[in-house]
């Protein structure tokens, strides 16, 4: 939706405002596929346990009133 938004730009006849228009169509697309579909995914894989950490003051709050995180295992 974003994307045609910006994409209107691009049917302007003043050059700077589809310059614009095709940088940020350009910028959410990439965005979109290569960086939220693939990177994110990708680096939370690799980091798998240090990128689901307590801080320690929710730690405690947790041990108090008797949360506890479980160890989830990878399969594959």
């Amino acid at each position: 939706m974003l994307v045609e938004m910006f994409a209107g730009f691009l049917t302007a006849g003043f050059a700077p405002a589809q310059a614009i228009g095709l940088g940020l169509v350009l910028a959410v697309t990439l965005d979109a596929t290569v960086v939220r579909m693939l990177l994110a995914p990708a680096t939370m894989m690799l980091l798998n346990r240090y990128n689901r950490w307590t801080p320690e003051p929710l730690r405690r709050a947790h041990t108090r009133i008797g949360l506890r995180e479980e160890e989830h295992v990878l399969v594959g």
